[in-house]
Formats: structure tokens, sequence, C-alpha cells
């Protein structure tokens, strides 16, 4: 497959699925939830300092939920406390110190699904694959991503979740 020859137009593709092949070696929950963010963000190109909203608005071309933009912002406010090694979140104090643990492991297991589906979509077709070259992929989101046509079902994913955690 092209993406792993020597083509340099697909160095980003490229390092966003080590990036999720890092993520599935990982032990923590923390770790795992930053590293499948990293590899989310191999296909969103998220600009800096707009990370929080992009991540939020972009994760829409890949998936469906009642709550996705939520779930979206909370993913990446975990990946941000992660990453710079800061305090809980502000944003997410509304989470009990004793919820914390189930919510980062939902958050884990959210953007695993979320990371693994985007890639198994992009890797799968030549054609999406395709606008996913480094000098192609700002055009897909300037398009605001229509050319991606298959949706993960977050919720459907949340019931697994739910269903695997049970006794």
């Amino acid at each position: 497959m092209e993406v792993f020859g020597t083509d340099e137009e697909f160095q980003r593709l490229r390092r966003g699925v080590n990036g999720l092949i890092r993520g599935w070696k990982a032990h923590s929950g923390l770790d795992r939830l930053h590293v499948f963010v990293r590899a989310l963000d191999g296909l969103m190109k998220l600009e800096q300092g707009a990370g929080e909203r992009q991540f939020a608005d972009r994760l829409a071309t890949f998936a469906t939920g009642a709550r996705l933009h939520d779930t979206a912002l909370e993913i990446y406010r975990l990946r941000s406390f992660e990453e710079h090694l800061s305090d809980w979140p502000s944003k997410l104090a509304y989470i009990k110190e004793a919820d914390r643990p189930m919510f980062v492991s939902q958050r884990s297991f959210q953007a695993e699904v979320l990371a693994g589906a985007a890639y198994f979509t992009l890797l799968a077709d030549p054609v999406l694959r395709g606008e996913f070259r480094n000098s192609n992929v700002d055009a897909f989101w300037q398009r605001g991503g229509a050319a991606w046509t298959v949706k993960l079902d977050l919720d459907a994913e949340d019931a697994r979740f739910r269903y695997l955690g049970e006794d």
C-alpha cells in the first residue's frame, strides 16, 4: 500500500497509523487516550491554538452520536491534561473525583474506537486515501470533509462499553 512506501506525500498519514499502533500498546488509560487523539490529529491536521474547537468540529466527519460534540471536547481536554501534565481540567470539574477513573476509561475507549474506525475507513478506500496526501489534506477540510461517507455510531459503541463493564 502506498501509505507505507517511500512516498513522502503520505508521511502524515503514516505517522498517524504508527500513533494508532502505539495507542494499542499503551497501558494507562490517559496514555492511550493521548496517543489516539494524536492519531486522529494525523487525519484532522488541527491548527495550533484551535485544536480543541477543531477536534470537536471535525470529529463529526468521522462519527455520529447524541453527545458527540461534548464527548469530543471532554476527550480533547483529557488529552491536554495528559499532554501538559496539569491538574484536573477546570472545565471537567463537574466529574466527581470518585467517578474520574471510569470517566477516563470510557473516554479512552471512545478515542480508541474513533481512531480505529477512522483509519480502517480511510485505509480501505483508495479514493479517500488520496484525499489525505500531505498536499491534499487542507483542501479536504476546507471542503468540510464531504468525501467521507462512513461514520461510526458512537452511541452504539458506548452501549458496548457499558455492556463490557457489567459484572
